[in-house]
């Protein structure tokens, strides 16, 4: 068997937890058995940098001279790419991603595998009533599906009626070393006046991440604490509004907006504590990177992804959704204990190198190793 052709179908290579698993993917598997190429539906986001010389990134927003809407352009773009290409695998992240090369599997007759990711915990209120509908039509007409974990799997399976049985489970992958070795260049210089201790927090600014938890829970614990930063990474259309709730809560000096960070290790293993207040996740690869930093970690027991990775207070905390004064109690139990910020820093540490390269990476080779054996089994009969 020659080497396996993969095409990976994104929006775009944003900073968000699902690009990161198809980079690292990549970046580990390619040239070894895989042949692998991107195509996104927006040429934007910050990881291109780290695509590996030889993969091809093709665009699928391009116009070629038709009046089609992009939605459907992008759409009858990526079956005729899939013609062109005759890819072993068409392997799509997120919902949205999903259900157009679902589309595009019937529209090109193709005799690819097609195999679709869930990272989120879907559930009725996630997404518009449409979108709903598509993702419960067209996932049955996989070859493969794959979420990030077992509470999402969980959830898909109810949202869906798809047997749990079709539906594998791989947890993100993280480069523990790398993250290390990251961690240890220079912290910027906007970050070095800011007032200890830092509480730290990453992720796109939506409802999803739900700050306004953090913001409050922050606040609580200032008042008693009477010093500290709070740190938040990331952008979205929401600062505008988290800036004013700041405002409110007495805070918006002590919040620093920190944006997009190229590199947020070196901030991350700088901090104090990390936390994530989000509503749901599917598997917050970030929450293992501050583990991997050896950095203490506080998250919201939410669905799904923090309860798999936490056995409470032994590899961090986990707080009830919502729950500002557990959250803030839970703040001030870390930051006023050495000794609990050591055990969590050891256990967390432990935890993350149950999720490294050499452990998940192989998941993946073999989930598409054995996809791509049964198409190939099926052309020779």
């Amino acid at each position: 068997m020659g080497e396996i052709n993969v095409l990976f179908v994104l929006g775009s290579l944003g900073g968000g937890g699902a690009e990161r698993v198809a980079v690292n993917v990549v970046k580990a598997l390619h040239g070894r058995g895989f042949t692998f190429s991107f195509a996104l539906m927006k040429q934007e986001g910050d990881y291109f940098s780290e695509v590996p010389a030889g993969v091809r990134i093709y665009d699928l927003e391009k116009n070629n001279g038709t009046i089609l809407p992009a939605a459907i352009r992008r759409i009858a773009n990526l079956s005729g790419l899939i013609r062109g290409i005759k890819p072993d695998i068409v392997f799509s992240f997120l919902w949205s991603s999903n259900i157009r090369i679902m589309l595009a599997k019937f529209l090109s007759r193709s005799k690819a595998r097609f195999v679709v990711s869930e990272h989120i915990y879907i559930q009725k209120d996630t997404l518009r009533w449409r979108d709903r509908l598509g993702v419960i039509i067209t996932y049955r007409f996989a070859d493969g599906i794959v979420t990030a974990s077992e509470g999402a799997k969980e959830g898909l399976a109810k949202y869906t009626g798809l047997p749990p049985a079709r539906i594998t489970t791989i947890y993100y992958p993280i480069d523990v070393d790398g993250i290390r070795k990251r961690a240890e260049e220079p912290l910027p210089g906007e970050f070095r006046g800011l007032e200890r201790p830092w509480v730290v927090s990453m992720g796109r600014l939506t409802y999803q991440k739900n700050y306004p938890l953090l913001l409050e829970a922050f606040a609580r614990q200032r008042k008693i604490l009477k010093k500290g930063t709070l740190i938040i990474i990331g952008r979205g259309d929401a600062k505008t509004e988290l800036e004013d709730l700041s405002g409110k809560l007495g805070v918006e000096n002590c919040v620093y907006w920190a944006g997009f960070q190229k590199n947020p290790h070196s901030i991350i293993r700088n901090s104090d504590l990390f936390v994530l207040s989000s509503h749901f996740e599917g598997f917050p690869n970030v929450v293992l990177e501050a583990m991997a930093n050896s950095v203490p970690v506080i998250a919201t027991d939410c669905p799904s992804g923090p309860s798999e990775m936490i056995d409470n207070y032994k590899s961090g905390i986990l707080v009830p959704v919502d729950d500002a004064e557990k959250m803030s109690k839970a703040m001030g139990e870390v930051l006023g204990s050495g000794e609990l910020r050591r055990s969590l820093s050891i256990g967390g540490y432990n935890r993350a190198r149950d999720f490294s390269f050499d452990r998940i990476i192989p998941q993946y080779k073999d989930f598409m190793e054995s996809i791509a054996g049964k198409k190939r089994d099926t052309e020779t009969t």
